[in-house]
């Protein structure tokens, strides 16, 4: 604990299972606790039961308090990860109570996105869905988790293709854009003809605006893509390039796009004027330990501006240790907030599917998914 003692921990979630002791210091959510008056219990037969259903919209009996995730807030961050040690049933929660979640799709955490009217885009092994609930059953042994085909099938495909590996992203329309990582093409919802064809090689998509307008980086600047005629603007980056990482990208109206990078000091926040097409530097955000480091899929912005990063000590189990934090523009240490710390639980306590409330863990396989836009109106 001492290499997280310079983060503020106003709100450290020691979580506490069924089957370990419980007092009134020691558990965040007392509902868990042995004794509590709100603990679910298995039921004998097969009824769809808690985190999420396809009917319901994310209401279910069997989990306390299941979240919708029909109507998630495209400005929150939320996480998506393991039900347990095993690593292959996953489900997606709001970190502020990881008991509370819904069913997630898939046999691996999707960085997808939330749309405006609070649905889940994510790919899938080539394929883009929007999230169709569905919901744990149970029997005498325990919960049961769907069968991934099975709810895969159930969900509303968006667009199929047989290449695996992308860059995505929504714009307010719902519009889907993606880009497959073997090249700079991009793709506008179903379609397999390109929407964009690059003059310039390496691109990343980064964002789509209302009227089909995209954004892009490149190795030494940005580019942005009149959606009028599809003609390209260089943006150059607002200080030196060397050592240039992006690390997260979100739209603000269709005005503004906010891009993360590592700028060799710290993370930094850039904002891009998409009238003008000049970038400048709004400032770097409140510092983690030095000897943290951000994992794969660990960094987005959420809808205030805030940066919330997945970091682990580069010497440590990342299965085991892994912290979410909170990190403002322009703060000091203080100013940085750990969300989530899975160090505190006990792994091996039991199965997920013998607990009487199951909850999300960060754990090897995680990913952050929020909004790609943030609207003027929200």
């Amino acid at each position: 604990m001492a290499l997280f003692n310079s983060l503020r921990l106003p709100a450290l979630l020691l979580i506490c299972l069924g089957l370990t002791a419980c007092g009134d210091d020691a558990c965040e959510w007392q509902d868990q606790c042995d004794g509590g008056s709100k603990v679910p219990s298995l039921q004998d037969n097969d009824d769809q039961v808690g985190g999420g259903g396809s009917s319901s919209g994310g209401s279910g009996a069997g989990i306390a308090n299941p979240l919708d995730c029909t109507a998630l807030d495209r400005n929150k961050v939320y996480i998506q990860g393991p039900l347990g040690a095993d690593n292959r049933h996953f489900a997606i929660a709001d970190p502020a109570d990881p008991t509370s979640f819904c069913v997630a799709p898939g046999g691996f955490p999707s960085q997808g996105y939330i749309s405006k009217d609070g649905r889940y885009l994510f790919e899938d092994s080539g394929s883009f869905y929007w999230l169709v609930p569905d919901s744990l059953s149970s029997d005498a042994a325990g919960w049961i988790f769907p069968d991934i085909d099975q709810a895969l099938a159930n969900d509303e495909q968006v667009a199929d293709s047989s290449t695996i590996g992308f860059e995505y992203t929504l714009n307010e329309q719902n519009e889907l854009f993606y880009q497959p990582r073997s090249e700079s093409n991009v793709y506008r919802d179903g379609s397999s003809t390109p929407y964009f064809v690059s003059s310039v090689g390496s691109l990343r998509l980064l964002a789509a605006l209302s009227d089909g307008g995209l954004v892009m980086a490149s190795f030494n600047g940005f580019l942005f893509v009149s959606g009028d005629d599809l003609t390209e603007t260089a943006i150059a980056y607002p200080g030196p390039g060397v050592g240039i990482s992006v690390e997260a990208a979100r739209l603000v109206g269709d005005k503004y796009l906010d891009v993360v990078v590592y700028n060799g000091t710290g993370d930094a926040l850039w904002r891009l004027d998409l009238t003008t097409l000049t970038a400048s530097e709004l400032g770097l955000f409140s510092p983690v330990d030095d000897e943290l480091i951000a994992g794969l899929n660990g960094t987005r912005l959420d809808g205030d501006g805030n940066l919330w990063q997945v970091v682990h000590d580069e010497s440590a189990d990342q299965s085991r240790d892994q912290v979410l934090v909170r990190r403002v523009l322009n703060g000091d240490a203080s100013d940085t907030e750990v969300i989530y710390h899975e160090m505190e639980i006990p792994y091996g306590t039991e199965r997920w599917q013998s607990q009487p409330q199951p909850w999300v863990h960060l754990a090897r396989n995680y990913a952050l998914i929020t909004g790609a836009v943030t609207s003027t109106d929200d």
